[in-house]
């Protein structure tokens, strides 16, 4: 095995370990919230593109319009998602999270978040200083294989959602 091979190896290994040990405490949050997957899928997809028309839902879970209707039937009735018709074509309908879809969304999401803060806010700063320029490496090299949009969630936001406080509406994002 070639140097370069090796060093790939280990840095696998050490992402590996690092989002374990930093991610375990969450699946807990995570194993508690009582959404389907196909529901856990809408609800993600409607938190980070914001509202989006049936339709594509549709696409983009890989189900026929009914099945996607359904699913935000569902959610609807759970006041997570609101939906809303065309004026001009009522054929047409847009979804989007409800303020408590939002709020339990961005807890749910942001609070991988405050392990994160907690684990490298233990940092001294020079330490801090080197994960933060890797970081810079690696979502440059992530950017370059993906130039797709990128989201940023500033750490003002994330603060703002994980004491769960959602304002305005996610169109942003």
């Amino acid at each position: 095995m070639d140097e370069t091979s090796e060093v790939l190896n280990r840095v696998a290994d050490l992402h590996q370990r690092i989002y374990i040990t930093l991610l375990s405490p969450l699946t807990e949050h995570w194993m508690s919230v009582d959404y389907t997957m196909p529901q856990l899928k809408v609800l993600l997809c409607l938190y980070f593109h914001g509202p989006n028309r049936m339709k594509d839902l549709a696409s983009t879970l890989g189900v026929s319009t009914p099945t996607a209707t359904g699913i935000i039937n569902r959610l609807v009735r759970r006041s997570l998602v609101a939906r809303n018709h065309d004026s001009e074509d009522r054929r047409v309908v847009t979804c989007r999270l409800s303020p408590k879809g939002a709020a339990q969304i961005a807890a749910l999401w942001t609070s991988r978040f405050a392990v994160f803060q907690d684990i490298f806010g233990s940092l001294p700063a020079a330490e801090l200083e080197v994960v933060a320029r890797a970081a810079e490496v690696v979502l440059k090299a992530a950017e370059r294989r993906n130039p797709g949009p990128v989201l940023s969630l500033g750490l003002s936001r994330v603060e703002t959602l994980s004491e769960g406080r959602v304002e305005g509406g996610f169109d942003h994002l």
